[in-house]
């Protein structure tokens, strides 16, 4: 399967949403709903943001990504990652993380961290 791994785009919001409420659980698209609003902010002062996995023209994935300056040290952070349940196990997510690494290095990152739920068993093997 092969995706393509980009920066959102503002218009593709209500897209990214739609994603969430067929692939998420209510709780958990609350969580994630908080955390790419987040990033959005963050975007706008360029310190983070949201990418997308796009398959066959549709928004199939996403993953938000965003940058702290710690003692000195632009740390990175990949979190909030949803890939689309019916096609989850197909390298989506591999994808997005690697795609999460390169933007993060690419803007200076010399430390990157991931965060998960320490329930998600799939999300804690990727990492």
């Amino acid at each position: 399967m092969q995706v393509l791994v980009r920066e959102m785009q503002p218009n593709e919001k209500g897209d990214v949403e739609k994603l969430f409420a067929r692939s998420l659980g209510i709780i958990d698209r609350i969580v994630f709903q908080l955390s790419f609003e987040g990033a959005q902010k963050i975007a706008q002062k360029q310190s983070g943001g949201t990418l997308t996995a796009e398959y066959n023209g549709k928004i199939v994935g996403t993953v938000s990504v965003r940058i702290q300056l710690i003692k000195g040290i632009r740390t990175g952070y990949i979190d909030a990652l949803v890939t689309d349940k019916e096609l989850r196990g197909k390298g989506i997510g591999k994808s997005l993380v690697d795609g999460a690494i390169l933007w993060l290095e690419k803007h200076g990152c010399e430390v990157i961290y991931a965060t998960a739920d320490r329930y998600n068993s799939p999300s804690w093997n990727m990492f």
